[in-house]
This record gives structure tokens, sequence and C-alpha cells, in this order.
């Protein structure tokens, strides 16, 4: 009963972002450059320069 009860405090919170998303974030944050050197499931590896 508490493992579900935590899952429903849970749900809708721990959303990954897209790496489309996350580039978008990167670029107004005012990085110049952004790429993805690693790409697993939900795990993604990028390398931004400002």
């Amino acid at each position: 009963m508490e493992i579900s009860q935590k899952r429903e405090m849970l749900e809708n919170v721990l959303i990954p972002y897209k790496v489309s998303e996350n580039i978008e974030m990167l670029t107004e944050a005012g990085f110049h450059s952004c790429e993805t050197f690693f790409k697993w499931y939900n795990f993604a590896g990028m390398v931004a320069l400002k």
C-alpha cells in the first residue's frame, strides 16, 4: 500500500526532458553550440559551449 501511495505522489513529477527541449533551454541560456555525444534510452550526455 505504501509503495502504491508513493507511486501516485511521484506520478507526473519525474518526467524527463526530450533532447530537443534540453537544447532549446541551453540556447535560451546563452549557449551557442550544443552537441549530444551519448544517448542510451532516457540518458544523454551533452556538451554545450558558451
